[in-house]
C-alpha cells in the first residue's frame, strides 16, 4: 500500500502480520470474532479522546449559497468553519471488528453509534462586523468507517502478547512503533469517514446584538434546513482532515501512554499459580498435556522470528521438554533474547504460551500445563525451578500433579521444626498445592520434604526437597506409575 511507504526504513524492526506468529494469530482472531466487546474500544478511545469527545480544527471557508428571496440581513458570500466537536464517541450501538485489509499493516472496520452529538463553531462578517455562530446537532443513524495502519515492533509485541498486553490500554499500545522525534507513528489513521441519514440542530448567533442575532439565526436556520441533503453529502469529504487530526492526537498521546507500561513494570503482572512473578530467565521449557487432544509445541524467537521444529505429538498425561540450546543453534538465539513456547493442538489451533520468557543459559526450567479442547485451550505456567540438580529450588508454593494410576495425597514437612501440612486425597489429572508459610514456625530458607502416599499403595518422598522463599514462585512435581511402583519428579528437572 502506498500509504505504508513511510514505514519502509523500519521494516526490519516491525512485525509483518503475514510473517509473524503473533501477527497470524491476531489476524485469525479478527476473522473468528464477530463482535469485539465495546468495553475494549471504550478504554482505547477514552485514552486518546478524553471524555470521548474529539474536536477537529477546520478553519475552512465554505461558500454560502443563498436562495433567491428577500432577506432582512444581507448575508456574506462565504463563512469560516472554525472547528467541529464530536461527542459520545464511546456510545457504540454496533461494532464490526477491525479486519486485516491488505499490505503489511492496514486494518479497517465500521461502527454504528447510538447517537452522535456534534457542535460546530464558525464565523462570518455581516454588516461589517465579525459574527460568531454555534450550532449543536444530533445526527441520526450515524456510522463511522475507519482504516488505520497498526505497525508493532516485533520484539516488543512478542514480549507482551497475551495477558500483559490485555491488562490495560497502555500495555496494549506499548509495542506500537513510534518515533516522536521524527513525527512517525506506527498507529496512523488513514481514513475516518462519518455518514448520517438526517440531523436536527439548534443554532445561536452572537456579535450583532440581541435582535439582529435572532434574525440572522433564523435566516441561517432556514438555509441549513433547505440544504440538509448537500450538508449530509459533504460529510465524507472531510475524511482526510478528520483522519489527519486523529493521527496528530495519536502521535502526541502514544508516547505518554507507552511510558506507563515499561517492561520494568510489566514483569510483576506475570502470574504463576495465582501469584505475581518477576521476569523469567529460562534455558529449558516443558509442556504437560492435560487436554483432550494430541499436543505438539515449538520455540519461537521474538527478535529473529526463528521458529524451531515442533516436538512429536504427545497424548494426555504426557510431557515434553526441550532445552533452548538444543532446539536452537547459537546463530538463531542469543543470551537475553525473549522467546515464546508455541503450542499446537493437533487438528486445532496454534497458541503462543503466556508469558514470554528470556533465554539465559543454565538458568531455570519453566513448565506449563495445557488443558481444554482443540479450539479452546490454555497453557498455564505451573513451575519454575533451577535446571542444576544440585541446587534446591526456592519457592513459596509446592504443587504435585497426579499423572499416576491411583488416588493420592501428599504432605510437606519442615525439616527444621517437624511441622507438616497435608492435602486431601485427589485422583488422576488433578493437582493439589501447599504453601510452606502455612506451616507453623516456618522461616525464610527452611527446607521442606514432600511425602507422597498412593492410596492402597506405598509411601515415598519426592525426588528433591524445596527451600521456602517468599518469591511468588511455584515448584511443581509430577507423579507417574502404579501404587507400588511410582516416582514424583520435579517438572523440568
Amino acid at each position: 500500500r502506498e500509504n505504508e511507504q513511510y514505514l519502509s526504513p523500519f521494516l526490519d524492526e516491525l512485525s509483518i502480520y503475514s510473517q509473524s506468529a503473533v501477527g497470524k494469530e491476531l489476524i485469525d482472531l479478527a476473522r473468528l470474532v464477530d463482535i469485539v466487546p465495546a468495553s475494549i474500544e471504550d478504554k482505547i478511545i477514552a485514552r486518546f479522546i478524553p471524555g470521548s469527545t474529539l474536536t477537529l480544527p477546520m478553519n475552512l471557508d465554505f461558500p454560502l449559497h443563498i436562495p433567491v428571496g428577500h432577506w432582512k440581513i444581507p448575508l456574506p458570500a462565504h463563512f469560516t468553519l472554525i472547528n467541529i466537536t464530536l461527542s459520545d464517541l464511546d456510545d457504540f450501538k454496533t461494532l464490526h471488528p477491525a479486519r486485516f485489509l491488505s499490505g503489511n499493516f492496514t486494518w479497517g472496520g465500521d461502527l454504528a453509534l447510538r447517537e452522535l452529538p456534534v457542535t460546530l463553531r464558525g464565523k462570518m462578517v455581516v454588516l461589517g462586523k465579525e459574527v460568531s455562530f454555534d450550532a449543536t446537532a444530533q445526527l441520526a443513524a450515524p456510522s463511522l468507517h475507519f482504516e488505520l495502519i497498526a505497525a508493532f515492533n516485533r520484539t516488543k509485541l512478542c514480549e507482551v502478547w497475551g495477558s500483559v498486553m490485555d491488562s490495560s490500554p497502555s500495555c496494549l499500545l506499548w509495542p506500537m512503533m513510534v518515533q516522536p522525534e521524527e513525527d512517525i507513528s506506527g498507529l496512523n489513521v488513514t481514513s475516518l469517514r462519518v455518514n448520517v441519514s438526517d440531523f436536527t440542530f439548534n443554532l445561536t448567533v452572537s456579535g450583532l446584538g440581541s435582535f439582529l442575532n435572532d434574525e440572522l439565526g433564523k435566516q441561517l436556520t432556514s438555509i441549513v434546513n433547505k440544504n440538509k441533503a448537500n450538508i449530509i453529502a459533504m460529510l465524507p469529504s472531510l475524511d482526510a482532515r478528520m483522519a489527519g487530526v486523529a493521527t496528530s492526537g495519536i502521535l502526541e498521546t502514544l508516547p505518554k501512554l507507552q511510558s506507563q507500561c515499561h517492561p520494568s513494570v510489566l514483569q510483576p503482572d506475570t502470574i504463576v499459580g495465582g501469584s505475581q512473578l518477576d521476569v523469567l530467565n529460562v534455558s529449558r521449557v516443558c509442556l504437560s498435556n492435560n487436554a483432550a487432544f494430541v499436543l505438539k509445541w515449538s520455540y519461537f524467537n521474538c527478535p529473529s522470528l526463528f521458529e524451531t521444529d515442533e516436538t512429536p505429538g504427545f497424548d494426555v498425561d504426557q510431557s515434553k521438554c526441550m532445552d533452548v540450546s538444543s532446539a536452537m543453534s547459537t546463530s538463531s538465539v542469543e543470551e537475553g533474547d525473549p522467546i515464546r513456547a508455541r503450542a499446537h493442538a493437533v487438528a486445532g489451533i496454534h497458541k503462543l504460551v503466556d508469558p514470554a520468557l528470556r533465554y539465559v543459559p543454565n538458568s531455570n526450567a519453566a513448565s506449563f500445563e495445557c488443558s481444554g479442547t482443540t479450539l479452546a485451550y490454555h497453557c498455564d505456567l505451573v513451575s519454575v525451578v533451577p535446571v542444576d540438580p544440585n541446587v534446591l529450588p526456592r519457592a513459596s508454593k509446592i504443587c504435585v500433579i497426579n499423572h499416576a494410576g491411583f488416588v493420592m495425597e501428599f504432605s510437606a514437612e519442615n525439616t527444621r521444626t517437624g511441622g507438616q501440612k497435608a492435602t486431601g486425597r485427589y485422583p488422576i489429572d488433578q493437582t493439589q498445592c501447599i504453601e510452606p508459610v502455612s506451616v507453623d514456625g516456618t522461616r525464610e530458607g527452611d527446607q521442606f520434604k514432600m511425602h507422597v502416599h498412593a492410596i492402597l499403595g506405598k509411601r515415598q518422598d519426592t525426588t528433591r526437597d524445596i527451600l521456602y522463599a517468599n518469591n511468588n514462585l511455584t515448584a511443581t512435581f509430577e507423579c507417574r506409575g502404579t501404587t507400588l511402583d511410582y516416582s514424583c519428579k520435579l517438572l523440568g528437572a
